[in-house]
């Protein structure tokens, strides 16, 4: 698109800034660090955010440059310098780990790589994990070798929408006859604005959603453009200012990466001090130096800036392969000198990539003087790891074949595949169950004999709700009307709760079990009240807005149980308390599909995964007290010690690491009923 140009301020120095690259260093490392497991820096996501900063500056300035330099914007120079600079890396880095993935994930995990892989080479990994709801800093790396590519998702559907913005911003400045510059701030102020607003109330709300949505981030991309839009004009400062802004900028992204966590809301107003920190280092290196620029700009930083994007791509699946591959073979290293060794190994593979691909790709002439060649080479690359991906998984075992285990008593054939183990989940209540985001218990959540006298409600969390569909088929044998009410990760116990997968505290769950809670009073007569809770909630309680330390949670849960107990007991006849089942402590279909050659392989110590221990300590009096039935599942679930993972029937047990299959439960009914007369 061209146009003329009125009062065209005189463009910003172009020139090559190695303090760039010096914070591009910074960046890196502090992420790294944080996906290492250092706890020194376990805010060290907050170098993402610098690159998102670093990106909205440089690619603004360099489309605002062309603009005053040929009065146009080139779109399709510009996407052919984005292939050339991105799809080669991302290309090699998806096709070395589906490879290497295919080969050490068990083969129930191979098709969600796959699925990931997708995701990242459409660019549109962030909203599948945004879909997922699994907070970034809770992500294994083991999980998904794959997730780290949210943020280039982010990024690419930046350099789609900013070009659109920019022309747009071109076109309305010819009309009104003004200023490119001063209509390009105005309208990338206004999204910018309108993000910072939608990241602050979404963080607040919804907090692991916000992490990996486009439109939560895209204000940290405007705080750069802005810097590129208004550099020029900034009054010139004095060598203390420099040197003050610098110092004061560094410090403030330190602060986040060494001061910020897994329970920091993000990312929100919080990340301002990260945002904030790197636009004031972008300033101060572009008054011509001071200290900080010139250290940012030593040749080491300069050297690891450079290798930024190619060790980012690596470093994370180097870490995962790795780990999977030292669980796998049981070589000497334990976790953390494995983790430093891949660390390094990443760095080293990243400095080959740069000097093999990176560079003479960008660098190529047949691909610098003509654009044609970099679409049909970004095509390629974008197409390429689907097919691989579609002919991995077509041929590999996926677990969704047929198992013959070996146990004691002779071999035995599973009546699932683990895969089908692995979604083997509740089916008569999934309309009942809440998400994380429901406040309103669902309507008509009535199972059984619906006609029946004896009247049964059964509340609780996910661990409720795995008994479900077992007690409703009890209650079409015995003519009893079953209730059934469920919240994901939402204790029953009238205590608040801190909500770890999103980081935020669980006001939904508050909301809930006070609604649903009414919904049981206007039942009428109710026989029996079934509660039923996970085990981990010893680690999440909460006083008012503080999460409490394990050793004052007793005390908290003694009060909230108290309430509960006396709520209820006035409600039914009789009330249940369902202990919790024990937690393997990893995944069953999982370790099934990988090891079937050997039962005792997959099996579990009961003592350590029995984990509501303390819990029930605390509910013991007061249920005593209240006249509240405390029911021990253990027995059912694990009758021996170490606890198999699959019956002498051939049903695996577990789903997860601590749900239990639908199939077990269903094979349970008549001991499940006598907990219930």
């Amino acid at each position: 698109m061209s146009s003329t140009q009125h009062t065209v301020p005189r463009p910003a120095s172009a020139g090559y800034r190695g303090d760039i690259d010096g914070l591009r260093a910074l960046s890196i490392i502090a992420v790294v660090l944080f996906h290492a497991g250092v706890s020194r820096v376990a805010g060290g996501y907050v170098g993402v955010d610098v690159f998102f900063v670093i990106s909205g500056f440089l690619i603004t300035g360099l489309l605002v440059r062309e603009i005053e330099r040929s009065g146009r914007v080139s779109m399709r120079e510009f996407y052919a310098r984005r292939i050339r600079r991105l799809l080669p890396l991302s290309f090699f880095t998806i096709i070395a780990t589906l490879a290497g993935g295919m080969w050490l994930l068990p083969p129930v995990a191979r098709e969600s790589l796959v699925d990931d892989a997708r995701a990242a080479s459409l660019y549109v990994a962030n909203w599948r994990y945004a879909s997922k709801a699994t907070a970034y800093s809770d992500t294994e790396v083991t999980d998904s070798l794959l997730v780290h590519f949210w943020s280039l998702a982010i990024e690419e559907q930046f350099y789609v929408l900013w070009p659109l913005l920019i022309i747009a911003g071109l076109g309305v400045a010819r009309l009104l006859k003004q200023p490119t510059r001063r209509v390009l701030g105005v309208l990338l102020g206004t999204l910018g604005v309108a993000s910072f607003a939608f990241s602050v109330v979404i963080t607040n709300n919804e907090g692991v959603g916000a992490y990996y949505l486009t439109h939560t981030r895209l204000w940290e991309m405007a705080m750069g453009a802005g810097m590129a839009l208004t550099m020029h004009k900034l009054p010139t400062l004095s060598r203390w200012g420099v040197e003050a802004l610098g110092v004061g900028g560094l410090v403030l992204i330190a602060y986040a990466a060494m001061t910020f966590d897994e329970s920091t809301p993000f990312p929100g107003s919080m990340a301002l001090l990260p945002v904030v920190g790197c636009v004031a280092v972008l300033v101060a290196g572009s008054q011509g130096g001071g200290s900080v620029a010139r250290v940012l700009a030593t040749a080491p930083l300069r050297l690891i800036g450079r290798l930024s994007y190619a060790w980012y791509l690596v470093h994370w699946p180097s870490i995962g392969l790795l780990l999977l591959a030292r669980e796998r073979f049981d070589w000497g290293l334990g976790v953390g000198a494995t983790t430093a060794f891949a660390v390094a190994a990443s760095f080293g593979i990243a400095f080959v990539l740069h000097h093999a691909i990176e560079n003479p790709v960008r660098h190529a002439h047949l691909l610098r003087d003509r654009s044609a060649p970099n679409f049909a080479m970004g095509a390629a690359l974008t197409v390429a790891p689907l097919l691989f991906g579609a002919l991995l998984i077509s041929s590999v075992d996926r677990g969704d074949g047929p198992v013959i285990v070996a146990s004691e008593s002779g071999a035995i054939e599973l009546v699932q595949t683990p895969a089908e183990a692995l979604d083997d989940d509740t089916l008569a209540s999934d309309s009942c169950h809440a998400d994380i985001a429901d406040t309103t218990p669902a309507d008509g959540c009535v199972f059984g004999d619906t006609e029946g006298e004896r009247t049964i409600v059964i509340l609780g969390d996910s661990h409720a709700r795995q008994w479900v569909d077992a007690i409703d088929e009890i209650g079409r044998e015995e003519g009893w009307r079953v209730h059934a009410w469920t919240k994901s990760g939402c204790s029953i116990i009238d205590a608040s709760i801190y909500l770890d997968s999103q980081e935020r505290p669980y006001r939904e769950c508050d909301e809930w079990r006070e609604a649903v809670t009414d919904q049981v009073a206007e039942i009428g007569h109710v026989d029996l009240v079934v509660l039923a809770r996970a085990a981990g909630y010893r680690n999440q309680i909460m006083n008012g807005g503080d999460v409490l330390a394990v050793e004052e949670s007793p005390e908290h849960w003694h009060q909230a149980f108290s309430r509960t107990a006396e709520t209820f007991t006035s409600l039914a006849d009789d009330v249940v308390l369902l202990a919790d089942t024990p937690w393997p402590g990893f995944s069953p279909p999982e370790c099934l599909s990988e090891r079937p050659a050997d039962l005792t392989e997959c099996s579990f110590p009961l003592q350590p995964a029995i984990r509501d221990l303390a819990l029930l300590e605390v509910e013991r009096p007061i249920a005593d007290a209240f006249g509240v039935r405390i029911v021990d599942p253990v027995p059912l679930t694990c009758p021996d010690d170490p606890c198999a993972v699959v019956t002498d029937d051939g049903i695996i047990t577990y789903r997860d690491s601590h749900h239990l299959t639908r199939t077990f439960t269903m094979s349970l009914l008549e001991d499940i009923s006598a907990w219930l007369l």
